[in-house]
């Protein structure tokens, strides 16, 4: 019998609003790639329900085992991780101008999302035995673990995901108790690297850039997306022109509306207060996720829930930032909601593991 304890600490909270958008998101999948009047389960949606069931039973997984014995396993997941992201490089599957994915069968997975997981792993493995006590050399080697697979993610090119892993890391050293004056001198640190950064960027993205900067730059080319993204949002009113009726997905102005543009598809179909309910569950969900990092029995819970929700909601905001044209694109997806069975599957164990530690603040 499992302990009443454990039972009593899952945040029902936390898994209603997981449901809610994973609902949605199921909603505005279908109606970004099922033309109009047909109503068959297409391939995308078969392969997405595929990814929620997998990523179900991970998330279940994730939670079932005490989180404590889960990171005697960090150093090794997280080894794995720099191995896939290597593979990645080496025999990866091109597509979009990038090498991201891995080709095991019939699946293509992107490591490049269990990496994040990985990474928040390892620094709460890192960080969670020293406690409290963080001196100049443990800041040292946490930015380390967390810049190794951020360079291997960058390369592919994904910079978007690379980048997530930035204010990760800041967070999860911000709540083991490193000094201030410590994460001061790394933030400064990160912003003298930005012109250095800029060196090593591809043509296309600091075409994205300068769009981002002056957004009647090339409205045609390089901004379509952003500007497409933006008739979206605003064709859709207060109340939306209705389910599968959004004529910017369905006639197939909006690029990519069903991966890294789904929101501005919520907006065309749902309007301005469908929209805004979509941002109040995600509210919702972040704030509970970071109650669980407040109140975790341990450092080691503290950093691991603490970097994850830092994940999850850089993500949502950086996605809806970019398609509002309030951040330059980057390619992030949206977490529950756009497609990608890797995407799904890494938010979903992250979910796993958030209610890993919810359950065992009654315990520890």
């Amino acid at each position: 019998m499992p302990d009443r304890r454990l039972v009593r600490g899952v945040d029902p909270v936390i898994i209603t609003a997981t449901l809610l958008l994973l609902g949605m998101g199921f909603a505005a999948i279908y109606s970004a790639v099922t033309p109009s009047g047909q109503t068959a389960l297409t391939y995308q949606m078969a392969k997405q329900f595929f990814a929620a069931g997998v990523g179900a039973a991970a998330a279940i997984a994730a939670a079932a085992l005490s989180y404590r014995r889960l990171l005697r396993g960090g150093y090794a997941f997280y080894a794995l991780s720099l191995l896939l992201l290597v593979l990645v490089l080496l025999v990866g599957r091109h597509g979009g101008g990038a090498q991201r994915w891995l080709r095991i069968g019939p699946v293509n997975l992107q490591p490049s999302e269990l990496a994040k997981i990985a990474t928040v792993a390892v620094l709460a493995r890192w960080l969670g035995d020293l406690g409290g006590n963080v001196r100049v050399r443990d800041t040292l080697v946490a930015v380390a673990l967390a810049a190794l697979p951020a360079g291997l993610i960058a390369v592919q090119p994904d910079l978007g995901t690379a980048l997530v892993l930035m204010p990760a890391v800041f967070v999860c050293l911000m709540v083991a108790g490193a000094r201030w004056t410590h994460l001061g001198t790394l933030a400064l640190a990160a912003a003298a690297c930005v012109p250095v950064g800029f060196r090593f960027l591809r043509d296309y993205q600091i075409d994205r850039l300068l769009v981002f900067i002056d957004p009647g730059r090339d409205p045609a080319g390089t901004g379509y997306a952003v500007v497409q993204s933006k008739i979206a949002l605003g064709a859709g009113g207060w109340f939306g022109q209705g389910w599968r009726a959004g004529t910017q997905s369905q006639l197939n102005f909006l690029p990519e509306h069903h991966t890294d543009f789904i929101f501005p598809v919520l907006g065309e179909e749902w309007g301005f207060l469908g929209a805004c309910l979509v941002l109040a569950v995600y509210l919702l969900l972040l704030l509970r996720c970071a109650r669980v990092a407040a109140t975790a029995s341990d450092s080691a819970g503290r950093v691991l829930a603490a970097g994850l929700t830092c994940v999850l909601a850089v993500q949502v905001i950086v996605n809806v930032a970019m398609s509002a044209g309030l951040a330059p694109v980057v390619g992030l997806p949206l977490p529950f909601m756009s497609y990608g069975g890797s995407a799904l599957l890494a938010a979903l164990v992250c979910v796993g593991l958030l209610v890993n530690v919810a359950m065992r603040r009654r315990v520890y």
